[in-house]
């Protein structure tokens, strides 16, 4: 829920809220990085509170950074260079309401991954009363893929979508049945690309573009991606790899049994060590080394399937008609394919660095384009 710098303030009398957390800067190495909050930082807590806040749905909201402190440039003599480059910023974070009602629970992301954690996974699961790969696919894989799509590509915004920065929100439906909805916290490390429209509606001394890293949107979302996959979809294969029953799911348990069968157990596991560790072998050659592993694969099929049913692949393909993102699909393999232990790339930031440029060139032409028919006398 919080960091290190964030600190629970009791607010005066009369305030719109009785509680909220401020993000101060420190000083201080924590975790082998300097805790500082510099002025880029809040300004785009400000920018993506705004961006986010427009659009929550139902199943995914975020914790609003909406009062940062960002000076003025004129209140600060450019001659402290110290005051510049010390990070003089504040967040501030209301206390949201759904973190004072009852009826949910509320937990981060990485409460699902690890030994220690799978019997709470595991209670979900049973509740759903679907199949582990079923349960996985649609709680978290299926929605985290549109997320992304349509924040990435149609929004412009990325999240740095990752154990700690993503929340759960759990309750139980009228069937009793699990239901999982997201919550992010954390905007300052968000990066995106605001329209002229967006950028208006922000305090006047934060409109720069500048100040949202624009010029590495597209490599950044490329990492971001990738990123899923390794932080992500990694740990939840490894916890299923480890302690999974080899009669609830058959699809993972053969898949599970092929990748023993052709030695690459080691990429989730160590001799000896199911059920009672987290460690796994992390050296391998490339005849060892499997990159993407059980849920890694769905989320790559999740992730063209929305792309294709939103239209991006067409868009791309009205722009440049010789594109053929077929080869995709060709090098991250089935499920069940032995064929593609080690791909030659990182799937997920490829995926994002061969499709944004195309799809921002065809968007922005459209754009371009119907600018030019409205103000055609």
């Amino acid at each position: 829920m919080s960091s290190f710098r964030t600190l629970l303030i009791a607010l005066p009398a009369g305030s719109t809220t009785e509680f909220a957390m401020v993000k101060v800067s420190l000083n201080e190495e924590i975790g082998g990085v300097r805790r500082l909050l510099y002025q880029k930082e809040c300004a785009a807590s400000v920018a993506n509170s705004s961006v986010l806040k427009n659009k929550q749905t139902e199943m995914f909201t975020c914790l609003e950074e909406n009062l940062s402190f960002v000076p003025d440039a004129h209140l600060i003599d450019p001659k402290e260079e110290a005051v510049q480059l010390s990070g003089a910023g504040m967040i501030h974070r209301p206390v949201p309401e759904l973190f004072t009602t009852q009826g949910h629970y509320i937990i981060p992301l990485y409460a699902l991954f690890g030994i220690n954690n799978w019997p709470l996974l595991n209670a979900l699961i049973e509740q759903s009363q679907t199949t582990p790969t079923q349960f996985i696919t649609d709680a978290l894989l299926s929605p985290i893929a549109e997320e992304m799509v349509d924040h990435i590509y149609r929004q412009r915004f990325y999240l740095e979508f990752h154990g700690q920065n993503v929340l759960l929100k759990l309750t139980m439906d009228r069937n009793d049945l699990p239901v999982i909805d997201f919550i992010y916290r954390d905007m300052g490390g968000v990066n995106c690309r605001l329209s002229d429209v967006q950028l208006h509606q922000l305090p006047e001394h934060v409109r720069g573009h500048a100040q949202y890293w624009e010029p590495n949107f597209i490599p950044d979302a490329a990492v971001i991606m990738e990123g899923i996959a390794k932080k992500v979809l990694f740990n939840l294969t490894k916890v299923f790899f480890k302690s999974e029953p080899t009669t609830r799911d058959p699809e993972f348990c053969c898949w599970r049994a092929k990748m023993t069968v052709y030695g690459y157990q080691d990429n989730w596991t160590l001799p000896g060590a199911d059920g009672r560790t987290d460690n796994h072998r992390t050296r391998h050659t490339p005849k060892t080394f499997y990159r993407y592993g059980y849920f890694e694969k769905i989320f790559a099929r999740e992730l063209l399937e929305v792309m294709t049913r939103h239209g991006i692949f067409l868009n791309i393909k009205r722009s440049c008609p010789d594109y053929d993102y077929s080869f995709f699909m060709d090098k991250i393999g089935n499920v069940d394919s032995c064929n593609t232990p080690c791909v030659e790339f990182e799937w997920f930031s490829e995926l994002v660095k061969m499709t944004l440029p195309h799809y921002f060139q065809h968007q922005d032409a459209y754009s371009r384009r119907k600018n030019i028919r409205v103000v055609r006398p």
